[in-house]
């Protein structure tokens, strides 16, 4: 599926536990288990679109590798520079005690990384504006907890090293990388692996990062120029 251009078939691949994810490959749903759709759509009907005009094709290789890799070329964003203070329950299939102990505390962790974020752009040598739209950098606070509220899956809320924000999946690491896979609906947060020499990517699961989710950078010839290329191996 992900070779012909289905590569959000990934976002399903959400391993909760270590025991699960060392029994399969990263990028493989486990189907024995409960599985969310990502912003509560089945990535079939999302309407998202990250990669904008940035078309999937295979890489030269793929027909060489093993069955349990994936290669894809993705566009690396960023990596997670900090991590939100709490974790976000998702909506439904939860008790309303439980919502109302853990929103208020999501929403400071979201405020503090905005916060945090316009500290970096605001710096006098600072990094160039990373949001496609400005407008974008200031919604950043109210937009992203609406957002987060259709993504079915606990998460964190993440900084990203270039200023953007966004949310991640609960197994997300400060140092992770998060990459725009041609083709891709959702962003994605990588973690690199090296053993003798070769590097390797384990998929950590799908992210929501604002201002970018609609193919925005891929609007703005400048701001995709900026994105490095990469082949990922998973």
């Amino acid at each position: 599926m992900i070779y012909q251009g289905d590569i959000d078939v990934l976002s399903l691949a959400q391993h909760h536990s270590k025991e699960l994810a060392r029994k399969l490959p990263s990028w493989v749903p486990d189907w024995r288990t409960q599985i969310y759709p990502p912003f509560s759509q089945t990535p079939t009907r999302s309407s998202l679109k990250v990669s904008g005009s940035a078309s999937f094709f295979l890489t030269i290789d793929h027909d060489r590798l093993p069955k349990h890799q994936a290669k894809l070329l993705g566009y690396l964003l960023s990596h997670v520079e900090t991590l939100g203070t709490k974790t976000w329950c998702p909506p439904y299939g939860e008790m309303i005690e439980t919502l109302r102990l853990n929103r208020q505390p999501y929403l400071r962790s979201i405020t503090t990384l905005c916060q945090k974020s316009d500290e970096k752009l605001s710096h006098p040598n600072r990094l160039p504006d990373p949001y496609p739209h400005p407008n974008d950098r200031a919604s950043a606070e109210m937009s992203i907890p609406v957002s987060e509220w259709r993504f079915t899956k606990i998460s964190w809320g993440i900084l990203l090293e270039n200023g953007l924000v966004g949310t991640g999946p609960n197994t997300v690491e400060i140092g992770d990388a998060v990459v725009i896979f041609r083709g891709a609906k959702f962003p994605y947060v990588l973690r690199r692996k090296e053993k003798g020499g070769l590097i390797h990517w384990t998929l950590v699961g799908a992210a929501y990062i604002h201002g970018i989710m609609y193919g925005e950078l891929f609007k703005k010839s400048s701001s995709a120029g900026r994105l490095q290329l990469e082949e990922c191996s998973c």
